[in-house]
């Protein structure tokens, strides 16, 4: 295998070892001392769970009775030559535990993870600009993420920051621990939000959807009814127009009139967040319902939070945390007369390394495949 791919034999031996691991894991089930091995060497507990054919919840609480328990360790810059401030761990199954709760009212916000190409900056963005309003409004903050080159592990945003793989296993070690009163958690994060509120996690949600498109199914132009959700009701913020090369926004596109007529569904949800209701023409034929809402691409909030001056994900946690300020909610109450900092601007999105990185001329869908944005004031 090695001559044949040119990778070193060494990786080999290690692949062999962890099939060997995983073989005897699931050869073993609810064997103490060879769980702890395969926690040892990293294996998740849903895995554990999926080679013995059990629940996750049932490994968990087994690995908790029989003392398998995660210890954290502090990254040191200075390999202990210095007396330092460590606020950064990774977890060890070994016995010392270097990391203790942070207090009693703190927030655990959870990072996008490996998140595809294109909304990663923004969505790397967006949670860093959770995490710090978060702190803004006094909660101490704990930063968790498996991508130790992400916008959230900026010192300044957390009071702790875990390396972690975000697996429902990993996350419940570090809730157990650090005991947060909040859980923030982005959209695109299905399979952990309903875990975590299976685990009864007080879940906060940053709405995304798992697989929104960048682009558009098929060519031609769209218009985009932007909304901020304060929990209760949509407040219209403006409206755009999407085809397979970006969005524009214009606020001279609205008129009283049009104002008036746009639809307001009311969503099932008390959580709040940014929406999206998307359209082919206006007027709009039929009836406008709660299941035609859809949560705003990240791309487009960082977009709109440029193009208003208005930096909306914070609206949204003061939201959350039910803290508006009397001029916040006098923004909400006149987003029709709100001055945009740019009237006009242009998101385009930018597929310029594509086929370079790629190595293909394949089209993947009917629109472009985003892998990246910049905009243009018009």
């Amino acid at each position: 295998m090695a001559e044949l791919t040119k990778i070193n034999a060494f990786y080999f031996y290690k692949l062999q070892r962890l099939n060997n691991l995983e073989q005897a894991v699931k050869d073993n089930p609810w064997e103490a001392d060879v769980l702890q091995q395969a926690k040892y060497y990293g294996l998740s507990d849903g895995l554990v769970a999926k080679l013995w054919d059990e629940k996750y919840e049932a490994v968990r609480r087994y690995r908790w009775d029989n003392g398998i328990l995660p210890t954290y360790k502090a990254f040191e810059p200075s390999a202990g030559e210095f007396e330092e401030s460590v606020s950064q761990f990774y977890s060890t199954f070994e016995s010392e535990n270097e990391s203790e709760r942070l207090g009693d009212d703190s927030a655990l916000i959870i990072g996008t993870g490996a998140f595809r190409l294109g909304d990663g900056a923004a969505a790397s963005y967006v949670m860093a600009t959770v995490a710090d309003e978060l702190r803004s409004q006094g909660l101490k903050t704990i930063l968790m993420n498996n991508n130790p080159t992400d916008l959230t592990f900026i010192p300044q945003l957390g009071d702790k920051q875990y390396y972690e793989p975000l697996e429902i296993s990993d996350v419940m070690n570090v809730i157990e621990i650090e005991q947060p009163t909040r859980v923030f958690v982005p959209g695109n994060r299905i399979k952990l939000i309903t875990q975590l509120r299976k685990m009864g996690v007080n879940v906060q949600v940053i709405a995304k959807e798992k697989y929104l498109p960048s682009s558009m199914l098929s060519e031609g132009e769209q218009t985009v009814v932007n909304y901020f959700y304060d929990g209760v009701e949509l407040h219209i913020i403006g409206i755009g127009h999407q085809d397979n090369g970006g969005i524009l926004l214009d606020q001279s596109a609205m008129t009283p009139s049009l104002w008036e007529t746009l639809p307001r569904p009311e969503l099932e949800i008390d959580t709040p967040g940014m929406y999206q209701l998307i359209v082919d023409r206006l007027p709009i034929d039929g009836e406008i319902t709660a299941a035609d809402i859809r949560p705003m691409p990240f791309t487009h909030i960082a977009f709109l939070d440029k193009v208003t001056g208005v930096s909306w994900l914070r609206l949204v946690v003061r939201y959350m945390l039910g803290t508006p300020s009397a001029s916040d909610e006098q923004l909400v109450d006149q987003l029709m007369t709100l001055q945009w900092r740019l009237k006009t601007a242009r998101l385009r999105y930018r597929d310029a390394d594509f086929a370079e990185h790629l190595n293909t001329t394949q089209t993947l869908d009917n629109g472009r495949f985003a892998m990246g944005a910049t905009y243009q004031v018009l």
